[in-house]
C-alpha cells in the first residue's frame, strides 16, 4: 500500500521508521529493532516495570483523600519505564511533584504540529533551524521545558 508522503514525513523525518511508504520498507526498517523487543529481552526486564510500578503506586498512596492526575501519572510511569528500557536513562518523570505534566502536555499537542506539518510542510524544516534561545523565547513554559530537556538529551549524544 502506497501512503501519501504528508503521512510518513509531516515531523521532517522524511522515511521515517514508524510510517514508511509500504509495508515491505517498514518491515526491513523495523528488523534490527526486533531483538530489543522480543520476550526474552522484554521479560528480562521484569525486575525494573516491577520498580516503577512500586514507585507509581507509592506516589498514588500519597495522594490519598486528595484528587491527582491519574493521566499525568500514568504517563510518567510509561515514559520512565520506556527510556530506561530504551535509552538505558531516565527522567525521573514519576519523582517530579507533578508527574512531569509538562510532557503530557507537549505529547497531547504534538498532534497540532503533525496537521500543520501535514498542509505548511516548511513549519517544521523552520523550527529546527530556530536556535533554542529563541524558540524558548516564543515557546511558552511547557514547551520550553520539552525543548531544554531534548536539547541536553542531543548534547549527551555528542
Amino acid at each position: 500500500m502506497k501512503k501519501y508522503a504528508w503521512t510518513y514525513d509531516a515531523h521532517t523525518a522524511q522515511g521515517s521508521t514508524a510510517f514508511t511508504i509500504n509495508h515491505e520498507l517498514h518491515k526491513a526498517r523495523r528488523q534490527p529493532l526486533n531483538p530489543l523487543f522480543s520476550k526474552p529481552k522484554v521479560y528480562s526486564s521484569e525486575a525494573m516495570i516491577h520498580m516503577y510500578a512500586e514507585k507509581l503506586c507509592q506516589r498514588i498512596s500519597e495522594y490519598s483523600g486528595t484528587t491527582f492526575d491519574l493521566g499525568a501519572a500514568s504517563l510518567a510511569f510509561t515514559q520512565d519505564v520506556a527510556t530506561e528500557y530504551i535509552m538505558r536513562r531516565t527522567y525521573g518523570s514519576l519523582d517530579r511533584e507533578d508527574f512531569d505534566v509538562s510532557m503530557l502536555v507537549v505529547l497531547q499537542g504534538a498532534g497540532r504540529v503533525w496537521r500543520l506539518n501535514k498542509h505548511l510542510r516548511w513549519y517544521g524544516h523552520l523550527l529546527k533551524l530556530l536556535p533554542m534561545n529563541l524558540l524558548s523565547k516564543i515557546a511558552g513554559d511547557t514547551l520550553t521545558t520539552f525543548l531544554l530537556r531534548l536539547h541536553v538529551s542531543r548534547s549527551a549524544k555528542k
